[in-house]
């Protein structure tokens, strides 16, 4: 009886008694967990920090890493989580710059006459 003629036992048997292309694809059972994406923590932190201490340059790497964390979770193909951390560093970040644009805004209108 050959391999693929026999009942897979568990699982791991069933991943491998499909055809010679199932070795390039990755399962997540066999690769456990996902990691979290690394650029999606930093959007995130960068994006806090720029509501605690530095206003502009922290919204504008949030915003940088926000985009390029979500770009490299839709590529992993589910290597790596995250999405929802790249997201808040977006809005973070995003609602930073509008409200420091907004006060600088307020600051050059003309004083009211009266």
């Amino acid at each position: 009886m050959t391999r693929q003629q026999q009942q897979p036992s568990s699982d791991y048997d069933a991943l491998f008694a499909r055809d010679t292309m199932s070795f390039l694809v990755f399962d997540r059972r066999l690769l456990g967990p996902c990691r979290m994406c690394p650029v999606a923590i930093i959007s995130l932190v960068s994006g806090l920090i720029a509501w605690i201490a530095i206003p502009i340059i922290g919204a504008v790497v949030a915003i940088i890493f926000g985009h390029v964390a979500r770009r490299r979770i839709r590529r992993s193909e589910g290597m790596f989580a995250g999405d929802r951390m790249a997201i808040a560093g977006l809005f973070f970040g995003y609602t930073q710059i509008f409200i420091v644009l907004l006060l600088i805004g307020i600051a050059h209108l003309p004083p009211p006459i009266g």
